[in-house]
């Protein structure tokens, strides 16, 4: 799947700047619970460096650090279970000194298996959607608030049914399109005299597939849809 590199590397930044604002109340957390309870510091700072302190040793002697590592386990049981009894006295969880990923498919890295994630294309999509609006108006053009009330509700002998009832199925087209827009899927082609609602109709179909994360079809920002003036009185879509 292509993605704009301009509005990844903005998608990106915004993406690092949350997860940095989330690191941050997380620590701010954390440093409260220390101060609530300072044993529970020095329990932590004790499990990080009893770890690295057995294997350095075992390391420097040249023999091998799996039983001294044994002996760790069974000594930090005693921390650990410490460590939770401190922590339920404060009413807390036993993992409340954890910091866990937003995401736990990528790990807050924003890829993974070498793809863009699902949490990352999120603010893809919002990126693309304030992209969009540089050139059609997302701010109030939706499926939801277009109108048939437009168009008239009398047979016309030219289209076979009235140009409401003609606007009704091509609005369900769009919608269709929309919704089930996938990375095969082709452009739709709008056509009709000026007015009678194509940009419209754009602007809703590019705001239902970029909310979705999909990057713009062929590497072009909003051309989700051509939309073409022409002669025709009618509106109609290919």
């Amino acid at each position: 799947m292509a993605y704009d590199g301009r509005i990844l590397r903005r998608a990106y930044q915004k993406f690092e700047e949350d997860r940095q604002q989330r690191q941050d109340r997380f620590q701010s957390r954390r440093e409260a619970i220390f101060l609530r309870q300072p044993r529970l510091r020095e329990i932590e700072g004790e499990l990080r460096s009893t770890m690295s302190r057995i294997i350095a040793s075992a390391l420097r002697r040249g023999t091998d650090p799996l039983p001294a590592v044994e002996v760790l386990k069974e000594e930090n049981l005693g921390l650990q279970e410490e460590k939770r009894r401190l922590l339920a006295q404060m009413g807390l969880p036993e993992d409340a000194l954890e910091e866990r990923p937003a995401c736990p498919l990528c790990g807050d890295s924003g890829y993974r298996g070498g793809q863009v994630c699902r949490c990352l294309r999120k603010y893809y999509a919002r990126e693309q959607q304030k992209e969009l609006s540089r050139m059609l108006d997302l701010g109030g053009q939706s499926f939801e608030t277009f109108s048939l009330n437009w168009y008239s509700d009398a047979y016309d002998p030219m289209l076979g049914i009235s140009p409401r009832k003609n606007m009704a199925q091509i609005l369900e087209i769009c919608r269709s399109y929309a919704e089930t827009f996938s990375q095969e899927s082709g452009s739709l082609l709008l056509t009709g005299d000026p007015g009678l609602g194509k940009t419209f109709l754009s602007a809703a179909i590019a705001r239902v597939v970029s909310g979705d994360g999909w990057p713009a079809p062929g590497g072009e920002r909003g051309r989700l849809v051509r939309g073409i003036r022409s002669r025709r009185p009618y509106f109609s879509a290919v």
